[in-house]
């Protein structure tokens, strides 16, 4: 064997005995650390991954894999920071490892570390823009921290990107929470009370009425006004109503104040059949078309709250609060621009109304998502 032929053998020995060395001590581990993650054996995994950095200290895959066993051993400090210092090691060496930055956001939302979490996610959709999980993730911090716009703007680019994703259900969920955050309207129906200088006064006018009961017990008005002074009582109210009505049972008023007292005892279904026979015998009935409306809001049925709505501000034009109820019904079935010019009417009718803020708010969601 010549001198060339022994210095090739020499190197074929020393380049077997590297690859040797390199699958016992680095290729072994990472693939045992790899099986003992996948099986949820997360102090084997880390053994096993140490073992691998010992002889490539700087190799991404078992800094990434390593990370990954820290991060879900165990919800614990030490573990998540020791999570996020291998995720961060794994970017010092490749700036564009996506799943490392997605990664080390999951790790800071679990600590509640929101900024940090979605600077993370906002470079994994940097570098990829069809990410949903980050987009999604970064839509639920947002919603948390109350970024509505932002937050309707991630959960709509998921359903953009994939429209079937596995997060839709979720999505549709969120999206109608953060409507309903907005449009939850505090509106109620008034009950209708009497004012007196004393409790004493409201007790005595009630025992006055009941006695002009016992002499007149037809008098359907005295049932109806003591029925009235009975806020303190509602299910007696009700039979007061309901037997004005059976004594006279055409008095739209009548009708009305039941559908109030059965709307404070939450029997919103009786509410309405009182609501109908107000208007059936009074179809000028301003208070019934209000209340009527409320109702069908609160059911999820805004065309009709629309109807009512509408049969309200025809008489009543300067009501800014009604104006922005219609304007929630309208955004709420998609229609924008009838929705924007009930808030501009309402923001312009009364500049310290009761929804103003939200009708400022809404006004903004609604025009970014236009021209967006």
């Amino acid at each position: 064997m010549n001198i060339k032929e022994q210095r090739n053998s020499r190197l074929v020995r020393i380049l077997a005995n590297t690859m040797k060395n390199k699958i016992e001590r680095f290729c072994i581990p990472l693939v045992k650390g790899n099986k003992y993650l996948s099986e949820g054996k997360y102090g084997e995994a880390i053994t096993n991954f140490n073992e691998a950095l010992k002889f490539d200290p700087s190799n991404k895959t078992a800094l990434f894999l390593r990370g990954n066993a820290y991060k879900n051993k165990g919800h614990t400090k030490q573990n998540l920071d020791k999570a996020i210092a291998d995720y961060t090691e794994v970017l010092r060496f490749d700036p564009n490892y996506t799943q490392a930055y997605y990664y080390r956001g999951d790790v800071y939302m679990r600590k509640k570390q929101k900024e940090k979490a979605i600077a993370d996610f906002s470079m994994v959709i940097k570098i990829d823009p069809e990410y949903i999980d980050a987009y999604f993730w970064r839509g639920k911090i947002h919603q948390d921290n109350g970024d509505i716009d932002f937050a309707l703007k991630d959960f709509e680019t998921v359903k953009k990107i994939n429209p079937d994703n596995y997060y839709k259900v979720m999505i549709e969920r969120y999206i109608q929470r953060i409507k309903n955050s907005f449009v939850k309207l505090n509106i109620g129906i008034e009950l209708k009370t009497k004012s007196f200088e004393s409790e004493e006064k409201r007790k005595n006018a009630i025992s006055e009425y009941t006695k002009k009961l016992e002499f007149n017990p037809s008098d359907a008005e005295t049932y109806y006004q003591r029925g009235i002074l009975c806020y303190d009582n509602i299910l007696g109210a009700i039979e007061d109503y309901k037997e004005a009505i059976r004594l006279n049972p055409r008095n739209a008023d009548y009708y009305y104040e039941l559908a109030v007292a059965y709307y404070y005892t939450d029997q919103k279904s009786w509410a309405m059949v009182a609501l109908n026979k107000t208007l059936h015998y009074n179809c000028n009935h301003l208070a019934s078309y209000y209340s009527r409306a409320v109702l069908y809001y609160q059911k999820g049925n805004y065309d009709k709250a629309i109807i009512d709505f509408t049969k309200y501000l025809d008489v009543k034009s300067d009501d800014a609060n009604v104006f922005h109820c219609r304007a929630c019904a309208y955004y709420l079935i998609g229609n924008f621009n009838c929705a924007v010019k009930d808030l501009k009417t309402s923001l312009q009718l009364n500049s310290i109304h009761d929804y103003r803020a939200y009708s400022r708010f809404l006004l903004e969601i609604i025009q970014k998502h236009m021209y967006d």
